[in-house]
């Protein structure tokens, strides 16, 4: 490879989109990746690392596997204060909170950066190698204009292009071929089903407050041990004491009720609950 050529990395988060992106990178359908990176917040759905497993058979390039850890027990840890002693929670999901002055809001946003972004940003830096990431910031700063060091392709399709974002690191030039195709996400599902028959699961942390009623109901319903992995969890988050407890109490549902006795709504999915989409600020989950 020459020096000059940057790097193409795939994140992959294994869902429909990124796979799709992918496998046609595989057939010679798109251009060709040299790795892909798939950010492991450990709290997948069982079907999403089945996928994943399969998916490495099929393609002629590696799959990088990183992770901060367990984004579910992380998120169950007490902080203590340096400065005052007082006991705190960090909030790492964006949780519905029922507020103590009455009232429902929701808790900031850190998950996709600090499990998914962070994460496939220092296994870039590793393949490069620091000396090149310095070498690029050395020229940039002398004024001489440098090229990307990485082609980060990023399946997110035509249907939600609102999505797009430009790389906040300089040496990295984020690429998205499916919105160059202009093909959507039904068009990845059809492709997938004409050339492998089957589909590939969403890609979406179990205990994603941004999840759907319909694929709450369908978690409950279908996926009975993992339903009730998340409403354990909901359940220890909530009891976990703090020296200062927080506005209010946190929820998984925008309802503001346990989890377990939730009546989901059978709308379909783009009707209820928030967009996970639409309010993700990084455009990096659900691909």
């Amino acid at each position: 490879m020459n020096e000059a050529e940057p790097i193409r990395i795939l994140s992959l988060g294994a869902g429909v989109e990124s796979s799709t992106v992918a496998l046609m990178s595989a057939r010679g359908e798109l251009p060709p990746i040299d790795a892909a990176i798939f950010a492991d917040t450990q709290c997948e759905p069982d079907e999403v690392y089945e996928w994943l497993n399969w998916l490495e058979t099929q393609l002629p390039f590696p799959i990088h596997r990183v992770t901060k850890g367990n984004l579910m027990k992380d998120s169950l840890v007490l902080h203590t204060s340096k400065k005052t002693g007082m006991k705190y929670l960090l909030s790492l999901i964006p949780m519905f909170v029922l507020k103590k002055v009455g009232g429902i809001g929701m808790l900031l946003r850190k998950c996709t950066r600090d499990y998914k972004i962070v994460p496939i940003v220092r296994k870039l830096r590793e393949l490069l190698g620091i000396g090149t990431v310095m070498k690029f910031h050395i020229q940039k700063r002398l004024g001489l204009n440098p090229q990307p060091l990485i082609i980060q392709i990023i399946g997110i399709s035509f249907d939600e292009l609102e999505r797009m974002k430009t790389a906040k690191e300089p040496w990295i030039k984020n690429e998205y071929p499916l919105v160059d195709k202009r093909i959507k996400r039904e068009q990845c599902e059809n492709w997938l089903l004409a050339n492998y028959g089957k589909v590939a699961a969403k890609s979406a942390c179990i205990c994603c407050p941004y999840m759907s009623d319909a694929r709450r109901k369908k978690q409950k319903e279908e996926r009975p041990a993992e339903f009730a992995q998340v409403v354990q969890w909901e359940q220890q988050l909530q009891q976990l004491q703090c020296d200062k407890r927080q506005v209010g109490t946190w929820y998984v549902h925008r309802s503001c009720l346990p989890l377990d006795q939730v009546r989901f709504r059978p709308d379909p999915e783009k009707a209820d609950q928030l967009s996970l989409f639409g309010n993700e600020c990084e455009g990096m989950c659900g691909l």
